[in-house]
């Protein structure tokens, strides 16, 4: 991998945050699907529950990913 933990010492915060973007970016565009724990799952559906049964209190992603871009 050609970053260090040096070269990223000197990014800014909006630049580390952009990184961290486009890496997930990469991660979510790629076909493979990584597996899940028994906890993760559970956390998954009792979320997924919660959601359900109060569809106000959930944030969409793009939501999310806009308010993280702002700061």
């Amino acid at each position: 991998m050609g970053i260090s933990p040096s070269d990223l010492a000197g990014l800014s915060l909006d630049e580390k945050l952009e990184l961290i973007s486009d890496l997930w970016d990469s991660i979510e565009s790629t076909d493979r699907v990584l597996p899940l724990s028994d906890e993760q799952n559970r956390e998954l559906f009792r979320r997924r529950a919660e959601g359900l049964r109060d569809p106000s209190a959930m944030i969409d992603w793009s939501s999310v990913r806009q308010e993280l871009r702002k700061k």
